[in-house]
């Protein structure tokens, strides 16, 4: 659970945080190498084309909101039901970048904390380098993009997050 000094907060099964982007990670070459020093891989899936990094950048500071997965039974845990849920809340354009700035954010020990395995982001599909539609997750020691709809393995430990 999240304490009055924690970089998140949690409330019935909603955990909210801020992100900040910043002057030192506007390109692939910079966050790969940031990555790499914080002991994180990029899945080699994740392609860096420049159209993820040329829709518009993020405001300085993001709020991110992440449902749990335990708020969805297994047989309801699918992309429409997730999206539902979703709706007050704007699915990201610069998926890659929020979640590089998540993975910058929190380490898996604090992923962890939050009751999550893994968070992944509610945004329009991207395609990997074969062009599959895919989501963007991040947990380990990982990004990575997974599926693109989602199902019951994704399990009670996932997190599903949207920009605030």
């Amino acid at each position: 659970m999240s304490g009055l000094n924690s970089p998140w907060y949690e409330q019935g099964g909603v955990i909210r945080f801020q992100v900040t982007s910043d002057d030192g990670t506007n390109n692939e070459w910079q966050w790969r190498r940031r990555m790499q020093e914080k002991g994180y891989t990029l899945g080699g899936n994740v392609d860096f084309r420049p159209p993820i990094w040329e829709k518009g950048e993020y405001p300085t500071s993001t709020n991110v909101v992440v449902f749990k997965g335990e708020l969805f039974s297994d047989a309801n845990r699918t992309t429409e039901n997730v999206l539902s849920y979703g709706a007050a809340f704007s699915r990201p354009l610069q998926a890659l970048k929020l979640g590089l700035l998540i993975r910058d954010k929190f380490t898996r020990e604090d992923i962890v904390a939050m009751g999550l395995g893994s968070i992944t982001i509610m945004h329009y599909p991207i395609s990997d380098c074969c062009d599959v539609p895919f989501l963007l997750t991040v947990g380990g020691s990982f990004i990575e993009l997974v599926g693109g709809w989602l199902s019951r393995e994704y399990g009670r430990r996932s997190g599903f997050a949207f920009v605030e």
